[in-house]
């Protein structure tokens, strides 16, 4: 489902002459997380989609970076 959402962002964001997408994922590696943590996004969700990582928020969610990603289109 969150696979879903984010490609309709996408496509949103297309259709409305957006310049790009950009979203602040959790970045998990390759851990398992609670759901509730994941509820921004996984890092890994927005490379497979086309993101690539731009930054840091400096924000950590138990431990784990919130990063930022972008998306040109």
């Amino acid at each position: 489902m969150a696979r879903a959402l984010l490609t309709g962002a996408v496509e949103y964001a297309v259709a409305q002459h957006a310049p790009a997408v950009v979203g602040y994922p959790v970045d998990a590696g390759d851990q398992r997380i609670d759901r509730t943590q994941a509820s921004v996004g996984l890092l890994s969700w927005f490379t497979d989609a086309g993101f690539r990582q731009v930054g840091e928020t400096g924000y950590h969610v138990n431990g784990r970076p919130r990063v930022i990603v972008r998306k040109d289109l």
